[in-house]
């Protein structure tokens, strides 16, 4: 709910594997929710945008299906990417496969990652 704050990859002594693609982010919704997409907010700064994700679903944490993958732009205002259909599921994740920063280096951050719920 604070677009200013952010998650960020490993980027300061980190293991070769922190900091090489992919990076991932799983999140509990607490109750099974059937969803149509996700909105992501980048950075607020600008810098280590996310480009590349796939979203993977899961009712259990354990087994995941995929949605698809999405490529986000990078810019700050909030993008949605919506599925191809509506899911059911409590478990989503993010697999970060590539992104905008500058360098070449593998570090990305986002701001927010918001699910549309459908009630």
């Amino acid at each position: 709910g604070k677009v200013d704050t952010f998650w960020h990859s490993c980027w300061s002594t980190c293991t070769t594997k922190e900091s090489t693609y992919p990076h991932s982010i799983t999140v509990d919704m607490k109750t099974v929710n059937k969803v149509s997409g996700i909105e992501f907010a980048q950075r607020q700064s600008g810098t280590r945008g996310v480009k590349l994700t796939e979203i993977e679903v899961s009712d259990d944490n354990v087994n995941w299906r995929t949605v698809g993958e999405y490529t986000l732009l990078n810019i700050i205002t909030p993008q949605r990417v919506d599925f191809k259909k509506p899911e059911s599921f409590q478990y989503f994740r993010i697999i970060i496969k590539s992104g905008y920063d500058e360098g070449g280096a593998a570090f990305v951050a986002l701001g927010e990652v918001s699910p549309f719920i459908l009630k």
